[in-house]
């Protein structure tokens, strides 16, 4: 009995030392990168992810981008730390191929 209940706050000691560690390493600003015409542009001007970090103590710092490339770029530098980038196929109006 003694062993069991020492091995288990052995383990909640150590799982707590895990997240106050987890906890010191949390970002205090995150950059995310977005263009005018993506999903976190509506987030941005909605607010809604500015309003879930601040509740966390983040902030948001938001950098506009051209086009998907310079944002890709962003996040290869590290200066972006967040972005949302899509590629979409452009519609074919030919008739599907019979085999």
């Amino acid at each position: 009995m003694k062993k069991l209940l020492l091995s288990g706050l052995s383990a909640a000691i150590l799982l707590g030392s895990f997240n106050a560690a987890w906890a010191e390493d949390a970002p205090k600003t995150v950059n995310i990168g977005y263009q005018k015409a993506n999903i976190f542009a509506l987030l941005k001007y909605r607010g809604t992810l500015d309003s879930d970090f601040s509740k966390q103590g983040i902030t948001v710092r938001w950098v506009e981008f051209p086009a998907g490339p310079q944002m890709l770029e962003g996040l290869n530098v590290g200066s972006i730390d967040l972005a949302a980038t899509a590629t979409r196929r452009r519609p074919s109006l030919r008739p599907p191929k019979r085999i």
